[in-house]
This record gives structure tokens, C-alpha cells and sequence, in this order.
């Protein structure tokens, strides 16, 4: 039942006082009633219109808030701090366009308004408008320097513009105004990371989780510095911290998996990817990995898992394999053939997970006609950048090989089959697409004696020498060379594999 002031024998003023004072004790539900009774007294009493709406906004009623927002505002449409929260009401509902309006309607009012030009700057940040944003936020921060988040936003915004170490004094006179503020911290955190200067990162979280040990994003990123620096004992300790700070942290459940299958405890890995797949059920990776330490391996990694892994990988690939890996395979290969056949030229190659154009930029001299195949458009959007394929088809290599009406006269696959386990479907495959002569060049992972082809925690298959020897033999091969070399590098040590040629009989 609404209490209107007359049920109350207060005048509108003594309920709205009163109202007012329940609201700021958390009785929202008597203040509510004495609002709309004011509200039914006179529909535009504009201090019930403004404070019934900030009531809404924290119950979580947007929309109702929004609404009592809109009729304060026809009642008084100079009134700046209506603006201002209607701008967060529509924010919170997802209408950021009409969100921004609103704040800029509350900054022609009152242009040094704090609040109105940090919730500008940080959704004129979040779209990018990097030099306005900038404005906003510094004019936030010389009206209230104490606005920690802003200056967090400012911070992220010069990083964004390259300007790494005006971040990073940024995000350290957050720390100094409050040590506690673990938004600054990690932000700091990840800028150090991004310059390699690991031990002040390091340093950073560690004095943070003096403060709090609870934390469980810091336990999380310190996790991911201690990987950076080869402490992997290190990090499964502090990702174990995290998920048991925090048993809904995906990523750290994800990191710490791969991490326990790395060190052969599958069961825990295991434990671990489940409780990713039950967060992310969406995840096209944690299944694929719970199956193979589950004992459950497929045959070859799933199409979605390979597709999605490179997709995310695209943007980093080359400087990540070549920089730090020490990626060699391309190379290898181009070695490999020159040794088998000096001088040769081939009329028709074909490049069989081509990834951004690695390999295919080495053999581009040796082909008069080259195709690349690949699963992930990110991959074949930088492929196509390097101008060195006539022709690139997003597809399944076992697909495309079953599909194509195509002769080639040279296959390359370098690191693509160790996302096969069993390759006699595409060994079967293979011999119908090539001319007789022919060469076949690839790279596997190493293989143990004894075992045709294993599935390794990594979500990559190897392969054993023997196996492919009978395959070639099986489909009308023969190997006319066969090398191990160091393919590259990886965080647990140099990764070994098999450099060979087959040629078609």
C-alpha cells in the first residue's frame, strides 16, 4: 500500500526529508513508497522524480530508472546531474551511443562536471576515439584527482597510444593514492609484462598479495609472469591459489591444466579442464585436451579446436615463432629439397596448412604456380598479405585433398600433420593429388620407438620414423630423405622432429 504524506499527516516536504533519510539507511522499500506517494501528489515534484529514479538505479531497475530520469529532465531540462545519470542507466542497458549523448549534454551544462567527462572518456576510449577520450579524462581528473578508475583509464589509454611509460606512471600514482587498488596493480602488472621487465612485474603482485593473499587474479597473473621466467612449479602453485580464491576463474583453471598434463599429472589436468568446460561451454579447446588425458584421444584434433587455436593465434603468429621459437621448419625444408633435387623448379606446389605464408614465402622462388590451404581465416588474411600465393582455400587439409581435382607436383606440410594422428587418411588421400615424380615434404614431432603416432598433452600428435616409412611404402612412396632437427623452440625445451621427402612412384 502507498503511504502518501497526507496518511502520514507530514507535509510534502517532511516525506520527502523522511523518505530521503530511509533511503540513505538502506530501507529502500519505505523510501520507495513515500516517493511514488509524493509522485502521486504531484507527478512532477522533481526531487521524488530524481531520487525515486536513483533509487531504481540501485536496485537494479535500469529501465524504471531510466524512465523517472527522462520526466525529471522534462521538468527540468538544464538539470545536469539527470543527464549524467540517465547517461548510466543507458550505459548499463547497453545503449552506449545514447549513453554518451546524455553525457554530453550534462558537460554543456557543466563542462568540469568529474563524473560526466570520466564516463565520457571511458566510452569514447572503449570506441577507440583515443584524442577526445584523453581530453575528457585529464579534465576528470584536474576537477577530482582522486578518481582512481579514471586514472586507470587514462593510464590504458596511453598505453594504447604507445606512450608505455606515461602508463605505467599513471597506473603507479593509483598504488600510491590507494596500495589496496588491485585494478592499478594489475594493469601495471600486465605493462611491465609487455615490456619483459619481469621481476618489477613480479615485484609488483607479490608486494599486492602482502596486502590481500586472497586476491586471485594477482595469484592468476603472477602465474603467468612465473611461466614467462621458466618457473612452471611456480605457477601451478599460484594458479592453484587462484581457483581456490576463486573456483570460477576459467583461464587460471585452463593454464593450470595444461600445466599438470605438461608435468604428467593427468588426472588433476583433467580435473582441472573439466572444471573449464563446465565455466566455458563454449571452450572448442578444453574437451579436446580432456579427452586426450583422459586416455580418450581421437584420431586427429578436432576441425573447431585447429581452427580456433589459429584464429586466436593469427595476430602474433610470425613474431611469436620466429622471434622467440626460433620457428625452423620452413627452412628446414627448403634445405631438404635443394639437397634432394638442386636446381629444381616446380610447376604446380601446394602448401597444406599455410598458416601466414611462412613456408610458402621460401618455396615462392621454386614454384611457377603455389596454393596455400587453411582452417583459419585470421591465418590466411596475413597469408594474403605476403603476395606469395596464386591461389589460398580456407578448408580442411583431409577435405580439400578429397575435393580438389588438382596435380601437384610438390605438397608441402610444414608442422600441419601433427594435428593428425592417424595420417593414413591423408597419406590415402595425398597419392591421388600427386604427379608421378613428385615430392611430398613435411615436418612431424618425433615420435618414441614402438609407437606409430601418440597424442601429446600439447593437443599435437607425433609421430614415429617407422610409421611413416610403412605409410610412404603403403601409397606408393618413396622416402628419398629423412632428418631429425630441432623444429623449434617451446617453454619446456627444444621441440625435435622428423624433416622428410617422400617422392610418388
Amino acid at each position: 500500500m502507498d503511504h502518501t504524506p497526507e496518511e502520514h499527516a507530514l507535509t510534502p516536504d517532511d516525506a520527502l526529508d523522511l523518505a530521503l533519510r530511509l533511503h540513505q539507511g538502506g530501507q529502500y522499500k519505505e523510501a520507495e513508497q513515500l516517493y511514488r506517494g509524493l509522485l502521486q501528489h504531484n507527478p512532477n515534484r522533481l526531487e521524488a522524480l530524481h531520487l525515486l529514479g536513483v533509487l531504481l538505479y540501485l536496485q537494479g531497475k535500469n529501465e524504471e530508472g531510466n524512465d523517472l530520469m527522462r520526466r525529471a529532465l522534462e521538468v527540468a531540462p538544464d538539470f545536469a546531474e539527470a543527464h549524467l545519470l540517465l547517461g548510466n542507466g543507458l550505459h548499463r542497458t547497453g545503449q552506449t551511443g545514447n549513453a554518451a549523448a546524455s553525457w554530453r549534454k550534462a558537460l554543456d551544462l557543466q563542462p568540469h562536471h568529474a563524473q560526466a567527462n570520466a564516463n565520457l572518456g571511458r566510452a569514447l576510449l572503449e570506441q577507440g576515439e583515443l584524442a577526445e577520450a584523453e581530453s575528457c579524462l585529464r579534465l576528470a581528473l584536474t576537477a577530482d584527482p582522486s578518481k582512481l578508475k579514471t586514472r586507470c583509464d587514462l593510464g590504458l589509454l596511453l598505453k594504447r597510444q604507445g606512450k608505455t611509460e606515461a602508463a605505467i606512471a599513471e597506473f603507479r600514482q593509483a598504488l600510491a593514492a590507494n596500495p589496496e587498488y588491485f585494478a592499478a596493480r594489475s594493469h601495471l602488472a600486465h605493462t611491465l609484462m609487455d615490456l619483459d621487465r619481469l621481476q618489477e612485474a613480479e615485484d609488483c603482485l607479490r608486494e599486492g598479495l602482502k596486502l590481500k593473499e586472497d586476491h586471485a587474479p594477482s595469484h592468476h597473473n603472477l602465474a603467468l609472469i612465473l611461466m614467462r621466467k621458466g618457473d612452471r612449479s611456480g605457477a601451478i602453485e599460484h594458479y592453484r591459489q587462484a581457483v581456490q580464491y576463486d573456483p570460477d576463474l576459467t583461464e587460471a583453471h585452463s593454464n593450470l591444466a595444461n600445466l599438470l598434463a605438461e608435468a604428467g599429472q593427468l588426472e588433476d589436468a583433467a580435473r582441472h579442464f573439466q572444471r573449464t568446460v563446465e565455466l566455458d561451454p563454449d571452450n572448442t579447446v578444453a574437451p579436446y585436451l580432456l579427452e586426450i588425458v583422459s586416455g580418450r584421444a581421437p584420431a586427429r584434433a578436432p576441425i573447431d579446436y585447429v581452427k580456433t587455436l589459429f584464429d586466436h593465434y593469427a595476430p602474433t603468429f610470425d613474431g611469436h615463432l620466429t622471434e622467440e621459437l626460433e620457428y625452423a621448419s620452413p627452412q628446414l625444408l627448403v634445405d631438404a629439397v635443394q639437397g634432394a633435387r638442386p636446381g629444381a623448379r616446380f610447376e604446380n606446389a601446394l602448401d597444406l596448412g599455410c598458416g601466414t605464408g611462412l613456408t610458402g614465402e621460401r618455396f615462392r622462388p621454386l614454384a611457377d604456380h603455389l596454393t596455400g590451404v587453411d582452417l583459419s581465416p585470421a591465418m590466411i588474411e596475413h597469408a594474403w598479405e605476403r603476395e606469395v600465393y596464386d591461389v589460398i582455400r580456407e578448408a580442411d587439409i583431409e577435405h580439400y585433398l578429397e575435393r580438389s581435382d588438382d596435380t601437384f607436383d610438390l605438397i608441402l606440410a610444414a608442422d600441419a600433420l601433427v594435428y593428425f594422428g592417424d595420417l593414413a587418411p591423408v597419406f590415402s588421400r595425398l597419392k591421388e593429388r600427386m604427379a608421378v615424380g613428385g615430392l611430398f615434404c613435411f615436418t612431424t614431432e618425433a615420435g618414441e620407438e614402438g609407437e606409430g603416432w601418440k597424442a601429446q598433452h600439447t593437443g599435437r600428435f607425433s609421430h614415429n620414423v617407422d610409421y611413416i616409412g610403412s605409410l610412404a611404402q603403403e601409397n606408393g612412396f618413396i622416402v628419398i630423405h629423412t632428418g631429425i632437427a630441432t623444429l623449434r623452440q617451446s617453454p619446456s625445451g627444444p621441440v625435435t622432429g622428423g624433416v622428410f621427402i617422400l617422392q610418388k612412384c
